[in-house]
């Protein structure tokens, strides 16, 4: 029990290191370079992921939906946005475009939050709830 908290902390954590990684998507060639921020907002009504710049301005929402939509994070190459969404009525594990587009649903059925990218982008990581695995 003890190291199942533990690993939890550390996932936790990690999410919300990459959650907060200053990494965007260059609109000439799809090449990451600093400047942008995601970040959750519920000024809409309910939870949805934005980005803006690093000053604060050209804030975007890119989940623009009647659900909540929480806990965005980066990946390595700045190109996509893994987050949690409860737009099929669970909490599921979703990945979209670093502009919005092409969201999909990457775990049907399978309720989990607090997603964070592998460093080296090829796998993702999250937390199931309910199930009693970590």
């Amino acid at each position: 029990m003890k190291t199942c908290r533990l690993f939890l902390l550390i996932i936790t954590l990690f999410s919300l290191i990459i959650a907060t990684n200053i990494i965007a998507q260059d609109d000439n060639n799809g090449q990451p370079e600093p400047g942008l921020i995601a970040f959750v907002s519920d000024r809409d009504g309910n939870s949805e992921v934005y980005i803006m710049n690093a000053d604060g301005s050209n804030q975007r929402n890119l989940t623009n939906n009647e659900v909540s939509d929480w806990s965005g994070s980066w990946s390595p190459d700045g190109r996509q946005i893994v987050f949690t969404s409860n737009r099929n009525g669970n909490n599921e594990i979703h990945v979209m475009d670093a502009d919005g587009k092409n969201q999909r649903n990457l775990a049907n059925n399978i309720v989990g939050s607090e997603a964070a990218w592998s460093p080296d982008g090829t796998q993702i990581a999250y937390t199931l709830i309910g199930y009693g695995i970590f």
